[in-house]
């Protein structure tokens, strides 16, 4: 009932002031089940669980207690690193984990297994380095390219076919120093990508 009222308020007066009783605060942390208090990203599946990136861990939140995931040695099908940076969605359901020194993960929910996407330094059709800054679908109305920041570049992978492209803002500024080092990337609905660099502003 409460949610139909603050819907209508917010349909019909939108300039209205909702009182402090309409809202709650709630808050979780290594106390309730979080496993670590260090938030780096956040994101909502399309079952409208909430997953958490920490610095320990994968958490999954269903409203009631956590579920984390987190790297097991000899288990080659876990998360490949507990720090977690980035969280992004497919069209099939399958999570993508960038982590901080481990490379990207793909999680299957219904296998419960981790894919691993890991930088060979002389490999140019791998990812250009293992620390992931942040993730991001092309809004073009399908989800097959996911482009990816790291501290080395950004990448360009075909989540289909696998086949991964290098990118390095030096190439394209040589006289700038440092300016390879990506901290966060973004799409936009006209097939722009938007790069964040390290000390070194926004570029398109």
């Amino acid at each position: 009932m409460k949610r139909l009222v603050i819907a209508i308020l917010i349909l019909f007066f939108p300039g209205v002031m909702l009182p402090e009783e309409f809202f709650h605060d709630q808050r979780l942390s290594i106390k309730n089940g979080l496993s670590q208090n260090l938030i780096y990203c956040i994101y909502q599946d399309r079952n409208g669980f909430l997953w958490f990136g920490t610095k320990d861990g994968l958490n999954k939140y269903d409203g009631y207690e956590f579920e984390v995931y987190r790297q097991q040695p000899g288990n080659n099908r876990s998360l490949s690193n507990n720090n977690v940076r980035a969280i992004a969605g497919d069209k099939s359901g399958n999570l993508w984990i960038g982590t901080f020194g481990g490379g990207l993960n793909k999680f299957n929910p219904v296998t419960q297994g981790f894919t691993c996407y890991r930088s060979i330094p002389d490999d140019s059709a791998t990812l250009s380095s293992n620390t992931i800054t942040g993730l991001a679908f092309e809004q073009n109305g399908s989800d097959t390219v996911l482009w990816i920041s790291t501290t080395h570049g950004f990448n360009r992978l075909n989540i289909k076919t696998g086949v991964n492209e290098r990118f390095f803002p030096k190439q394209f500024y040589p006289n700038k120093e440092d300016i390879n080092n990506v901290r966060t990337i973004a799409c936009d609905n006209r097939g722009n990508i938007w790069i964040g660099i390290l000390n070194d502003g926004l570029y398109r």
